[in-house]
């Protein structure tokens, strides 16, 4: 009889410790998600040029009629790729729901103000950001840039999941 109240009070126990770790990561890690500072985090990171980390011109694979790369090229092209792509997802990953992370990189949005900066030979800084509206799902961000010393504005949004993870960033038209 002593050893069936002790294996109940061991599954009781047990029971309360998984529930108590479950009831952590669903309500209390949630509301420690802010999804406003992690967003104008994102936002330094892409509008704050030059910046190697971010952004390296030893990245870029040229393409072209008559461009021949060789495979030493290709290998350094790939490292400095990795790195930025390293360093991304250092500074931000962890914002992002499960597979959404590669997605800011994947179709440029990280890199699009920076890429033109480059290409440009403009000098790209952040003047502003203000939240302009705000969903349950979504962010939407007014973005002062000083390109070149003039002022620029963009609407970046910022799409999240129920955890307040980021799911898409993008630049509005």
């Amino acid at each position: 009889m002593k050893n069936k109240k002790a294996l109940i009070s061991i599954i009781a126990v047990a029971v309360v410790a998984v529930i108590g770790i479950a009831l952590y990561f669903t309500v209390f890690q949630k509301g420690s998600m802010d999804r406003e500072a992690n967003a104008r985090h994102i936002i330094s990171l892409m509008t704050t040029y030059p910046d190697t980390r971010y952004f390296d011109p030893e990245a870029i694979t040229y393409l072209g009629e008559g461009v021949v790369t060789t495979p030493e090229e290709k290998e350094k092209v790939k490292a400095a790729s990795e790195k930025v792509s390293q360093n991304w997802e250092e500074a931000v990953g962890s914002y992002f729901a499960p597979n959404c992370f590669p997605g800011l990189l994947t179709y440029g949005q990280a890199q699009r103000f920076l890429s033109d900066a480059y290409f440009m030979e403009q000098s790209l800084s952040l003047k502003e950001v203000t939240l302009s509206q705000e969903d349950p799902y979504f962010l939407d961000f007014t973005v002062t840039l000083l390109v070149n010393g003039e002022e620029r504005q963009e609407t970046i949004r910022f799409r999240n999941d129920e955890n307040n993870l980021f799911t898409f960033v993008e630049i509005q038209p």
